[in-house]
């Protein structure tokens, strides 16, 4: 497989409080499936799709009323008070998960950040980063693929373009960060998500050792949102999606997707398997 790790950036004894865990990765790339396997372990609390901003409650939660009904009112004095509340809620959750003897883990929706608002960093390692230490960790799947499932999902309707651009963006706004790829994980679960648990600072020693022992674990991790591109907790590899011809072309076409292809460790060519190495 490609060399996508930076080191293991999980806190270690003697080094002051720890480190927040968090993951970051676009949608419809396994980051749900990721995401609740690690919620299986059983010193854990996995936090899923928070962000600042919580424009995914706008209609539970007042600030991001304000943000879209009204945002001449938001100020970067507001937004920072915003931002400054967040922290006070992160900081309960925090607390919450060390009494019950279990580490947050916090799942960004980094579909956000750099997709939907074309940003070049993640709001949320930024904003905790003012209170907090961070470890983040991300989860990758095929560009391509990737693309495909949110195509499919029938609410995305940008390009291929689109996905890959954001796909760079959130690479490059976490250079310094290990990189765990989704299909390393369905090919050898325990072994991935173990590793991925040392990443996050969680001991690896906990989590299921078979596959089938994983899946019946996943499958009462029933409150996690997300799961956009797949039902159910089945382990596997999925034979790729429909490539129509002009989404072949675009893929020859991009600089950007050949880049993140190569980075990866991923094939470019549509017609050949996921990965290269």
């Amino acid at each position: 497989m490609a060399e996508t790790d930076q080191g293991d950036r999980g806190p270690r004894a003697g080094e002051g409080p720890p480190a927040v865990p968090t993951l970051h990765h676009l949608a419809c790339s396994g980051g749900t499936l990721l995401a609740r396997a690690v919620a299986t372990h059983p010193h854990a609390m996995v936090l899923s799709e928070i962000h600042p901003d919580r424009e995914l409650a706008g209609l539970f939660h007042p600030f991001p009323q304000i943000m879209a009904g009204y945002p001449a009112a938001v100020t970067p004095a507001v937004r920072d008070r915003f931002d400054a509340r967040f922290l006070d809620d992160i900081a309960v959750c925090r607390e919450t998960a060390r009494d019950d003897g279990r580490r947050l883990v916090i799942r960004d929706h980094a579909q956000m950040d750099f997709v939907h608002h074309d940003r070049s960093r993640s709001r949320l390692r930024d904003v905790l980063a003012a209170r907090f230490a961070v470890c983040p960790v991300v989860t990758v799947r095929h560009p391509l693929d990737t693309y495909l499932a949110l195509r499919d999902t029938g609410w995305f309707h940008g390009r291929p373009t689109d996905v890959f651009d954001g796909m760079a963006r959130l690479l490059a706004a976490f250079d310094d960060s290990p990189v765990v790829r989704y299909e390393d994980f369905v090919a050898g679960p325990p072994a991935t998500l173990g590793r991925l648990c040392g990443l996050l600072g969680l001991d690896p020693a906990p989590v299921a050792t078979d596959t089938a022992g994983l899946e019946r674990a996943m499958a009462a991790v029933t409150w996690l949102t997300g799961a956009s591109g797949r039902d159910g907790s089945a382990i596997g590899t999925r034979p790729r999606r429909r490539v129509e011809r002009f989404e072949a072309l675009l893929c020859a076409k991009s600089a950007t997707y050949e880049a993140v292809c190569h980075r990866l460790g991923y094939a470019p060519d549509p017609a050949a398997p996921a990965c290269a190495s």
